[in-house]
């Protein structure tokens, strides 16, 4: 099987990747002091509420580690895995992996 693997600047809705089989990784991002995971605690339409009430985000990609995890588990299960990054010239993202 072929695991498909992105993070959340995919910029698809939880439903669709659920749909799609497609494991998202949420990326961090910061309002201020407040630390939030697209997707998780963070939807949409909250990052416009935040960013048009003055909040300037900032970004944090996910920890290698997270990455090696899903990277071994599809090789234990004998799967293989596509890994879908934003690009490298924006985010480190595609660095980590």
């Amino acid at each position: 099987m072929i695991r498909i693997i992105t993070d959340s600047a995919a910029d698809l809705e939880p439903c669709e990747y659920e749909k799609l089989n497609i494991t998202c990784i949420p990326l961090t991002v910061f309002f201020g002091d407040e630390e939030y995971q697209e997707n998780v605690n963070l939807s949409k339409d909250q990052f416009y509420e935040l960013l048009y009430g003055g909040g300037f985000p900032k970004t944090a990609q996910p920890s290698p580690q997270i990455l090696l995890d899903l990277f071994e588990d599809a090789k234990q299960a004998g799967d293989e895995a596509i890994y879908f990054s934003i690009s490298g010239a924006i985010s480190g993202t595609y660095q980590t992996a």
